[in-house]
């Protein structure tokens, strides 16, 4: 995962800002290429297991562990029985590059699968406003209908970029969100955090004098 200190002002009013700007074909080009941003496993984390690896491994004790590269889940089945009379989990798995596959038995399965935000069936159509692929049009402030009324948190990904899953950035979207919905600021709303610009500043100026 990458977690340097200038991505991480991409989880910044002003990158939203731009992101939110951008087209809706780019963003959805900038969602598959930026998932390495927040959905993986942060550099600290692969050397503690690394270096826990090492230390066994140096000390001369087993090491039960199995740490496959390029390999995916392609199907996967249940067997009551067992290799040792037990229920267990057969896992059908395929290697990248090789394109083999194999079986993997094991009694547990941890599917770490993400999630997909969805449009609850209780908000009626007409309700909301929503794209052509039924997602969320979001507006800046998070809100999804004419009136500017309803709010939604984690459902905006595709419009307001990697900020939508982060925690971090969770206060920050809630303090927007109050301060809309109370007409004024119980929390300071910060504008700008971030040292980078994520536009160019004379190209902004130009389309707006071409306006």
């Amino acid at each position: 995962m990458e977690y340097t200190k200038l991505t991480l002002e991409m989880t910044s009013p002003e990158y939203t800002d731009h992101y939110v700007s951008l087209p809706a074909a780019l963003r959805d080009t900038l969602g598959r290429e930026q998932r390495n941003l927040y959905k993986g496993i942060s550099g600290d984390l692969v050397d503690d297991i690394y270096d826990t690896l090492y230390r066994r491994s140096a000390l001369g004790r087993e090491l039960p562990t199995t740490l496959l590269s390029d390999t995916e889940v392609v199907a996967a089945r249940y067997d009551a029985d067992g290799t040792d009379g037990t229920g267990e989990y057969v896992l059908t798995l395929r290697h990248g590059q090789l394109g083999t596959t194999a079986e993997h038995r094991t009694r547990a399965v941890v599917a770490a699968t993400g999630y997909a935000a969805s449009v609850p069936e209780f908000l009626a159509p007409g309700l909301v406003d929503l794209d052509e692929r039924g997602r969320y049009v979001v507006a800046r402030d998070y809100t999804v209908d004419a009136d500017r009324r309803v709010h939604v948190m984690n459902g905006e990904e595709h419009t307001h970029g990697v900020t939508a899953p982060d925690l971090g950035f969770g206060a920050w979207r809630s303090s927007v969100i109050l301060a809309a919905v109370t007409g004024r600021e119980p929390y300071p709303v910060e504008r700008r955090i971030a040292f980078q610009q994520f536009g160019l500043p004379g190209a902004r100026v130009a389309t707006e004098a071409a306006r």
